[in-house]
C-alpha cells in the first residue's frame, strides 16, 4: 500500500509539474520578456540579504526594473494567485537571480536569452550537493531537479569551478569564479566600523566580551528532518570555562531554526546561563555578526 500510495504521489507531481509548464508557456507566447526586469527569487529567505541583497543593491538608481519573489521557508506553499503572478515573472524576466535551490526554476520553460544566474548562498566547496551527492539523481522528479535550467552561476575560486558544474549539472565554462559579493564587506573598513558600532549600540552588554559565534549547518537529508544534535556540546562545561571573559552566540542554520521554531527540534534550556549564551539565530544575515 506503502509503494502504491508513493508511485500515486508521484504521478500527482508528475502532472502538477506539467500543468505548470503549459501556463508558463501560455505566459510565453501572450508575453515579452522586459529586457530590463530583474527577478530576485528565493523560497528559504523572507529578508533580502546575502549575494541577492549585495546585487539587489548594486542595482540601485541604474535602469533596472527590480522585483522581490521571497519566501521564509520551502514548505509554506503560495496561493493560486500568488502561483499564477510567479509564473508570469519567471516568463517575462530577463534576469532570474536565485541563492539557493527553487522548484520553481526547473518547472519553467526558459526563453531564449534569459538568464537564470544561481549565486548561491555557501562560498567554497565543503560538502557535496545538488546531484554531486551519491544518493542523487537527475530526474524530474527529484527535488534536486531544481539546479536545472540554471545558465550562469558563480564561485569564489576558479579551482572549484568544476565542484559546482558537477552540482549544478551546468557546463563549466558557464560557472565563473568572480568571487562572492556578500564577501566584499569584509574588506570595506567603513562598512566593518559602522556595523560594530550599530550592534554594540544595540548590545550594550556584550560590548568588553570577547565573542565566540557558533554557527553550523543542519544535520538530515532535507529540510522538513533538519536537525542538530545539541548534547555534542557541552553546554555546561563551555560556560564554566568562558563565561568570565566571553559570551557565546549561537547563529543557527535557518531550517534548523524554523524547525525549533515549529516544535520538531529542541533547543537546549539556556536560560540558567546568564549573560553568557545568546541565541542570534532570527538576526538578519550572518555577515554582519561575521
Amino acid at each position: 500500500m506503502k509503494r502504491i500510495k508513493k508511485e500515486i504521489r508521484k504521478i500527482i507531481k508528475f502532472c502538477a509539474v506539467k500543468v505548470i509548464q503549459l501556463v508558463n508557456i501560455i505566459f510565453n507566447i501572450f508575453y515579452k520578456v522586459d529586457e530590463k526586469q530583474v527577478l530576485f527569487l528565493s523560497d528559504v529567505r523572507d529578508v533580502l540579504g546575502g549575494n541577492l541583497k549585495e546585487m539587489y543593491d548594486y542595482l540601485e538608481g541604474k535602469d533596472y526594473k527590480r522585483i522581490l519573489c521571497l519566501k521564509k521557508d520551502r514548505r509554506i506553499r503560495r496561493s493560486l494567485k500568488e502561483k499564477l503572478g510567479l509564473i508570469k515573472l519567471l516568463s517575462t524576466s530577463k534576469y532570474i537571480m536565485l541563492d539557493d535551490f527553487s522548484m520553481s526554476i526547473s518547472m519553467m520553460v526558459v526563453r531564449k536569452n534569459q538568464e537564470i544566474v544561481q549565486l548561491w548562498h555557501g562560498p567554497g566547496a565543503f560538502k557535496t550537493m545538488g546531484y554531486s551527492r551519491n544518493d542523487k539523481k537527475f530526474n524530474w522528479l527529484n527535488k534536486h531537479s531544481a539546479h536545472m535550467n540554471y545558465t550562469k552561476a558563480i564561485v569564489t575560486a576558479d579551482e572549484i569551478r568544476w565542484c559546482f558544474a558537477e552540482a549544478f549539472g551546468m557546463k563549466k565554462e558557464n560557472v565563473c569564479a568572480t568571487g562572492f559579493p556578500r564577501t566584499d564587506c569584509f574588506f570595506d573598513k567603513k562598512y566593518i566600523e559602522k556595523t560594530r558600532k550599530e550592534f554594540f549600540k544595540k548590545y550594550p552588554k556584550l560590548k568588553n566580551k570577547k565573542i565566540v559565534l557558533f554557527a553550523p549547518t543542519y544535520r538530515g537529508e532535507n529540510l522538513k528532518v533538519a536537525n542538530y544534535d545539541f548534547s555534542t556540546l557541552d553546554i555546561d562545561d563551555i560556560y564554566k570555562s568562558l563565561h568570565k571573559d566571553y559570551v557565546f552566540l549561537f547563529k543557527l542554520h535557518p531550517a534548523l531554526y524554523n524547525n525549533i521554531e515549529k516544535g520538531t527540534v529542541e533547543m537546549p534550556d539556556l536560560s540558567k546561563y546568564k549573560d553568557f549564551y545568546y541565541d542570534f539565530s532570527s538576526y538578519r544575515d550572518i555577515n554582519d555578526l561575521l
